[in-house]
């Protein structure tokens, strides 16, 4: 009786070439596709004016409304990479969660976030791999003093506006402010304090710096206001006395 088995076999034995396609064949339908139990991000890094890889960039992935310490929500770090030699970065993240809402933030000395960066409110698909590059900018800077009174009361309230087109452009003299005021964080337990604050030059040239000074003697509240002009990759100085 004749037995194909015996006969496949056989030929498969003599033969080295089917042999390896049997064997390839095999390992191909025994293999089983394996889920990324992390998110993996990864990308490039570099400057937005030359174009060139930014390396020694330290990036870090936030996640927004995370459970702190008494009930307290607030950010969290959950990823953080650094750029190698070529701007590259890479990092594996465990806790993306789908149809959520994340930020990356950087450090690195000179450079700052900026419009173009497509590094705020992204959203990332859980355990997959996944490219992001990024573009930042050198900084323009504001170092604003803060001066108070000496043996007064008096309290302080700083504000910046920006104009309408957003974050605030401020290319003409008269482009008009955004109603829109944020207020900056002063500390009013100190006596004197410095304050550094970065912008990145084609995204913000000109903003309304405006505080508001509450007297001591009788809560009188006076106001005061100055458009501030920004210096290209350079520091503008301000103080404000109180």
């Amino acid at each position: 009786m004749y037995n194909s088995n015996y006969s496949m076999n056989k030929l498969i034995t003599r033969s080295p070439l089917l042999l390896l396609i049997f064997l390839t064949a095999f390992l191909f339908a025994c293999e089983k596709e394996e889920p990324l139990v992390e998110t993996e991000i990864y990308g490039k890094i570099t400057d937005i004016e030359t174009g060139e890889p930014l390396t020694n960039v330290t990036i870090n992935l936030i996640s927004f409304g995370e459970n702190l310490p008494n009930n307290q929500k607030g950010e969290k770090i959950i990823g953080t990479a650094v750029t190698d030699v070529e701007g590259n970065y890479a990092m594996l993240v465990p806790e993306i969660a789908d149809k959520k809402l994340y930020t990356f933030d950087f450090v690195k000395d000179g450079y700052v976030r900026t419009r173009e960066s497509n590094s705020v409110l992204i959203s990332f698909k859980p355990n997959r791999k996944t490219q992001h590059d990024m573009v930042i900018g050198k900084g323009s800077y504001l170092k604003l003093t803060v001066k108070k009174t000496p043996n007064t009361n008096n309290t302080l309230k700083v504000f910046i506006a920006y104009s309408i087109d957003g974050l605030g452009t401020g290319h003409a003299d008269n482009e008009p402010y955004s109603g829109t005021k944020y207020e900056l964080k002063i500390d009013a337990t100190k006596a004197e304090s410095e304050i550094l604050y970065d912008f990145y030059y084609g995204d913000t040239r000109r903003f309304n710096l405006s505080w508001e000074v509450t007297q001591e003697q009788d809560s009188q509240v006076k106001k005061y206001q100055t458009d501030i002009y920004l210096t290209e990759h350079d520091t503008t100085e301000f103080e404000i006395n109180y």
